[in-house]
């Protein structure tokens, strides 16, 4: 057949439109093919958000949790008195409850009562709310909720962050297994008991009956393990609780003068979730029981609040990525090593750093009991181990090195030291010789343990943690906790070779702490320059008065020269410059301090000009004590001396052997960690103390211990001073990198 032009024309456009389908449709197909791909990907994505999410840590009953309600944060300045009855705004101690992995929020109890004596729903508030007396029945039998207990609830957490509810009974059976075993349910029945008050148990409960429940384990010296839902009750040590608060507290209402101790806390729900004239509660007998809603007469409120997981940010999960596997188990890979159960860092390590209580410290691991080790980067002083031939009674060696960790260091801790924990976390045990693979020990023998909350790292962990190839060389000697024989006690020496010397000898001292697990990060990726910040807020610049805020170990500027907090002391409050007065200088003719001859008028003359405080109202004149004359041996206490009339009066002095910061600084060490720790970066410097020797003043070496020497050597001046402690913040944090300004 033949094609005309047209015809041809009309095929031809067909035969396009042909390809152009065709075209389409392999288009089509390879769009639907990659859609799918597409959506594949979206689902797998989706799903593995989804898994993630749900990738929560999973925190045990009964975790303690420090948490201000009203700033919404995390806190560490809380105290005992934070936990009495009544209290309702601060740093608040909490207790985490049947926690989800799959949650990203934790439900937490507050450890004491916020009232006390009141009615679960009164006639009163029934009333009030728009029913009657007749309706409210006998004891309020037909009440339907918490009216009383709710509305007390609210008045003292109305300036909270976040809302508070009660705990229920079956949140209580739950924890305590009861719900499991006992098949507890205010929402189902089991036997014949559960719709009745014979359905109470006890928290420790033990068994598969009520009979069984309800029979007291705990007691005065058999501690409860659900101690932590009924303490600071009245009473409630017989029964097993760790803190008790016998407290009088207002009956009724607040403002009544009949008073009564509080024996428990309501709980939301009435008996079997059914309209009852009772209601459950838990008691300080430790107990789930039950009363009439009516009573207002020893049970209080417990307020639970829930908080996202996020905002917890505990310790433990930074030791966690340090230490452990992703299986968490302690790394096998030659990073790690395992000491008297527990695991911690070997070798080297760049993201350990924290700030603490005015130092830094670097995380060393995960103890056996779940605390977080950590020593101080610097020597915080350099005194004697001990007396002569003590080197074994570590613990009996009274007014020297355990003394002054446990009495002098943790004294001037602030009130943040409540999450430094006390236990059997050291060893005293003898090493004769220097130990070798085969020789070091990763367990304490028994009996030799030293249960303290401050002290001192051994000979094991510093062998086993690498010698002077692992981060806990500083460059700096101090001593460890470890006897050589009676006589003498090993130390590390500046070059981090460790070696014995005469307990007699003063060394430096690195405190070593152990704090608990949920200890609230507050920022920070644990390098020098982004440190973790443990507990405390630094996030924000502080305003108030410079006692009512600071903390020894912590840096102040002041006409732009550095200082440390010494101490905050009744004439004000006493600081370290950081850094040196570069002339070496001696100490002078005699070595009496005295501000019109030798180093004490240098002091008080070039050095007070240097300072720029020459006219200055900031500091203040006081008296400078140089303590009792001493030798090698001295207790720390002798240096400390502050006898009545044999002060010199100054405004700038130097300071004395045995106070805080009386070695050298780790800013110092490192040149506010720019650098890698070098003693070459420190100066000897001169101190406040007489040697035995009339000829002799003591002196800090740049290894950071002390000794005496000859009063015509000639050394650097670390100044000191005292400043008014009326004088105000007017911002910084305290740490070495935003200091306080005054």
């Amino acid at each position: 057949m033949k094609l005309n032009k047209k015809g041809f024309v009309s095929s031809a456009v067909l035969y396009s439109l042909l390809l152009l389908f065709l075209a389409l449709v392999l288009g089509l197909l390879a769009l639907l093919s990659n859609r799918k791909q597409i959506l594949d990907k979206l689902k797998g994505d989706i799903k593995s958000e989804i898994n993630q999410t749900k990738n929560y840590k999973k925190y045990e009953n009964g975790t303690a949790i420090y948490y201000n309600p009203v700033t919404g944060k995390m806190c560490g300045d809380y105290k005992e008195e934070n936990s009495k009855t009544g209290v309702t705004e601060g740093c608040l101690k909490w207790y985490i409850f049947n926690d989800d992995k799959n949650k990203a929020t934790v439900n937490m109890i507050l450890d004491h009562n916020t009232s006390g004596n009141v009615a679960w729903a009164s006639l009163e508030d029934y009333i009030e709310a728009g029913g009657t007396e007749e309706e409210y029945g006998e004891n309020g039998k037909n009440i339907k909720g918490p009216l009383t207990v709710t509305k007390r609830l609210n008045e003292d957490t109305e300036n909270w962050k976040n809302k508070a509810r009660l705990i229920t009974a079956d949140e209580i059976a739950k924890i305590t297994g009861a719900a499991e075993i006992l098949k507890w349910s205010s929402n189902k029945t089991y036997g014949t008991n559960i719709e009745t008050e014979s359905s109470w148990f006890y928290l420790d409960g033990v068994g598969t009956t009520y009979t069984e429940w309800q029979t007291q384990v705990a007691n005065s010296t058999t501690k409860s393990k659900y101690a932590w839902l009924f303490d600071n009750n009245g009473g409630c040590k017989n029964y097993g609780c760790n803190f008790e608060d016998n407290d009088k507290y207002p009956y009724g209402t607040k403002d009544s003068e009949n008073t009564s101790a509080i024996w428990g806390y309501w709980t939301s729900t009435p008996l079997n979730g059914i309209s009852k004239e009772n209601a459950w509660y838990i008691s300080t007998n430790g107990n789930l029981g039950n009363k009439t809603v009516s009573m207002n007469d020893t049970r209080g409120v417990r307020p639970v609040i829930t908080v996202s997981k996020k905002d917890i940010n505990p310790i433990i999960e930074k030791a966690e990525s340090l230490v452990y596997n992703s299986n968490g188990k302690c790394k096998t890979d030659g990073t790690t090593y395992s000491y008297m159960g527990g695991c911690y860092i070997k070798g080297t390590s760049t993201n350990n750093y924290a700030w603490y209580n005015g130092f830094m410290w670097r995380i060393m691991g995960i103890n056996s009991d779940g605390t977080v080790r950590l020593i101080t980067d610097e020597n915080v002083t350099a005194i004697p181990y001990g007396a002569a031939n003590t080197a074994e009674s570590y613990k009996e060696n009274e007014d020297y090195i355990h003394d002054w960790l446990n009495t002098y260091f943790l004294g001037k801790l602030n009130s943040t030291k409540s999450i430094i924990k006390q236990g059997n976390y050291f060893c005293s045990e003898t090493v004769d010789s220097k130990l070798t693979d085969d020789t070091v020990r990763d367990k304490c023998t028994s009996g030799k343990e030293v249960k303290a909350k401050v002290g001192l790292i051994s000979y094991d962990e510093y062998y086993l943690a690498g010698l002077s190839s692992s981060y806990l060389n500083i460059k700096q000697v101090f001593w460890t906790m470890t006897p050589k024989t009676t006589s003498s006690a090993w130390f590390v020496y500046n070059d981090g070779i460790i070696n014995g010397s005469v307990v007699t000898f003063a060394s430096g001292v690195r405190p070593v702490i152990n704090v608990e697990a949920t200890s609230t990060i507050t920022e920070g990726d644990g390098t020098t320059s982004n440190y973790y910040v443990l507990v405390e807020d630094k996030t924000s610049d502080k305003i108030g008065t410079i006692s009512s805020v600071v903390t020894s170990g912590e840096y102040v500027s002041l006409e732009g020269k550095t200082y440390r907090v010494v101490s905050k002391d009744t004439d004000g409050v006493k600081l370290i410059l950081d850094g040196y007065y570069d002339t070496n200088v001696a100490y002078g003719s005699d070595n009496t301090f005295t501000t019109t001859s030798g180093i004490g008028a240098t002091l008080n003359g070039d050095v007070l000009t240097w300072l720029g405080l020459s006219d200055s109202t900031k500091i203040k004149e006081t008296n400078w004590y140089q303590g009792t004359a001493m030798s090698n041996g001295y207790t720390y206490k002798t240096p400390l001396t502050e006898a009545e009339g044999t002060g010199i009066n100054a405004k700038v002095g130097l300071i004395r052997i045995g106070e805080m910061l009386s070695s050298q600084s780790s800013t110092l060490l490192t040149v506010n960690y720019t650098k890698i720790s070098d003693f070459n970066n420190l100066k000897r410097y001169w101190t406040m103390n007489k040697s035995t020797s009339d000829t002799n003043v003591w002196f800090l070496y740049t290894a950071g211990s002390a000794d005496s020497s000859s009063l015509t050597d000639t050394y650097a001046i670390r100044p000191v001073i005292v400043v008014d402690s009326t004088l105000p913040i007017n911002g910084g944090t305290g740490t070495w990198d935003n200091p306080y300004e005054i």
